[in-house]
């Protein structure tokens, strides 16, 4: 579910930064540059050094060397059908570049990213429905969750229009999305066994519930931002700005913990509720470590070579 939540927010991240830059071509070398500043460096430095850790013999060295999948892992472009990074929780990067490029369609030229997301939606649509051969993962139900996104931002603007946001009274079609999200959510939980991969189509109408619900949730909460934040102190918003670095150590650091773990039978004996919630505060500390020393400087250091503004602004908002 958290999967789902990560790329139906990022589609409405992306709506709601670059929504200025649409139809304005002067502004896609500065969108292709953010896209690559908050991706690319910051994941690179963690893969050298997941691959430089395995290579010494900490962990299992399981990621291939077969150049397709080499150049597929620092591209982040899918030149092999499977391609396998080292940072195996990479794999949905590639659904996110691809969501970059297509929208970067939009900016060059509105009519054109029209039409290419337009063509990619019934493509989706049509390969739902007739299992169309998809060697580069085109059409699985993931790519749908940025469409979803895109929804929930224009939801989003909707409530705006018409007058949301002026007292707790005018915050009632906000919250009545959340309520309904929560619900839908609700519902999914009883109707899985948690076995929902769009890839192979497993549990596909409950992946899909899942999605509708969090753009509900996303839409309603971005609007009662007003009613939320007083509940948002400044260890949420570190959480928020470490979200990319906890996404992408989190899984080095679990596996770490078993090594550890594997060489301490005590640790064994451990009550595994405990043991879960342990190693996930583990995790996310590692996470928050990574930002702080490695992410945080290195965008104030890619930052210095960022691209001018065009001609038309964008909403200033970290995505």
């Amino acid at each position: 579910m958290g999967v789902s939540l990560f790329f139906v927010l990022s589609g409405f991240i992306i709506c709601f930064a670059h929504r200025r830059d649409i139809g304005a071509p002067d502004r896609l070398g500065r969108y292709c540059w953010k896209r690559f500043a908050r991706i690319y460096p910051t994941y690179w430095i963690f893969s050298l050094l997941y691959v430089s850790a395995a290579l010494a013999g900490l962990g299992d060295s399981d990621f291939i060397y077969d150049s397709g999948h080499i150049l597929s892992a620092v591209t982040l472009l899918p030149f092999v059908e499977s391609p396998l990074p080292p940072l195996l929780v990479a794999w949905t990067l590639f659904y996110e570049v691809k969501f970059y490029l297509a929208f970067g369609v939009l900016i060059w030229n509105r009519a054109l990213g029209i039409g290419v997301f337009a063509v990619w939606l019934v493509y989706l649509a049509a390969s739902y429905r007739f299992g169309l051969a998809d060697p580069f993962r085109l059409w699985t139900l993931w790519n749908a969750h940025f469409f979803l996104g895109c929804g929930a931002y224009w939801l989003y603007r909707r409530f705006g229009q018409s007058g949301v946001g002026q007292g707790m009274s005018g915050q009632v079609p906000a919250l009545g999305a959340i309520g309904l999200g929560l619900g839908g959510l609700a519902l999914s939980v009883a109707l899985t066994d948690f076995r929902l991969e769009p890839i192979d189509g497993s549990n596909n109408e409950v992946v899909v519930l899942i999605a509708l619900s969090f753009a509900l949730v996303i839409a309603g909460m971005a609007r009662a931002d007003a009613l939320l934040a007083p509940w948002c102190g400044r260890g949420l918003r570190y959480l928020g700005d470490a979200s990319y670095s906890l996404y992408l150590v989190h899984s080095a650091v679990i596996s770490l913990c078993f090594i550890v773990a594997a060489r301490v039978p005590a640790l064994a004996r451990l009550d595994p509720v405990l043991t879960y919630f342990g190693v996930a505060v583990l995790a996310v500390a590692g996470g928050c470590m990574a930002h702080s020393l490695v992410e945080r400087p290195l965008l104030r250091f890619v930052g210095r070579f960022a691209p001018a503004r065009g001609n038309r602004g964008t909403m200033a908002v970290p995505a």
